[in-house]
């Protein structure tokens, strides 16, 4: 379970990382100083792109599933050596949180709920985990 703990977290790194790359970076093709804005003080950063609005609502949407995943995931290898269910419910979650944040950002309607299900069904799985 550790491993799929750190994998989870470091989805959580990356993905921190997308809205502010994505002002400073994307942006500069739309913006009139251009990289001049990216290094200067930033004491009046630029708005966030639609996409880079898209990838911080992704960021919070991670933040609320790691609320869940992470205490399951620690009661799991508290509990012992974690079960095949729950090795495989992480497996499930971090695949479709990785799905997610491009589902999320490229706004393909009802592609991003399907997906969000399915990261749903992984923690489902850890819990039950909990249970047998």
């Amino acid at each position: 379970m550790t491993l799929w703990i750190l994998a989870v977290l470091a989805l959580f790194v990356i993905q921190s990382y997308l809205p502010s790359s994505m002002r400073y970076f994307f942006s500069d093709l739309e913006m009139k100083d251009g990289v001049a804005s990216s290094l200067g003080g930033r004491d009046n950063p630029p708005a966030l792109s639609i996409k880079g609005g898209r990838a911080a609502r992704a960021l919070n949407n991670m933040k609320e599933a790691l609320f869940v995943f992470l205490p399951v995931a620690l009661l799991l290898q508290i509990k012992g050596a974690p079960s095949d269910l729950a090795q495989n419910g992480a497996l499930v979650f971090l695949v479709f949180r990785v799905m997610y944040v491009p589902a999320y950002i490229s706004a393909i309607i009802g592609l991003r709920s399907l997906i969000w299900m399915g990261a749903l069904a992984g923690l489902g799985m850890m819990i039950a985990a909990l249970f047998l």
